[in-house]
């Protein structure tokens, strides 16, 4: 939606004013336990920042496609998007970019970074 006062019905972000991260509560966080984007899917936004295929380079969006850029053959740092339980709700979008290396498995566990599934359910 287009109404960020209502982004944490939707995505388990933090509220821009909560307290600095060591002083937070974390919720229990369930699949579907915010309300569906107009598609119907849960959990798009928030929750995990989302490995994504593309490659982190700084300048490629100003000179790729404008339509569906595959991104950067080759790179040291994967792009995360789609924020994560620990961070604040500006951040939860695809647009924002937020780049970590690669092979780097415990840089993964501190920015709570997975994968997002989606399956058709009858």
């Amino acid at each position: 939606g287009d109404d960020a006062a209502r982004l944490q019905e939707y995505a388990w972000v933090c509220a821009e004013d909560a307290p600095r991260p060591g002083e937070r509560q974390w919720p229990e966080l369930t699949v579907g336990g915010r309300r569906p984007n107009n598609w119907g899917i849960h959990d798009m936004h928030g929750s995990v920042w989302e490995w994504c295929a593309d490659w982190w380079d700084e300048d490629y969006y100003s000179r790729s496609p404008l339509s569906d850029p595959p991104g950067p053959p080759t790179g040291h740092f994967k792009l995360l998007r789609g924020g994560a339980v620990k961070s604040y709700g500006r951040f939860a979008r695809s647009a924002f970019r937020l780049f970590a290396l690669a092979d780097n498995q415990s840089m993964a566990a501190d920015y709570l970074a997975g994968a997002r599934l989606v399956i058709n359910l009858p």
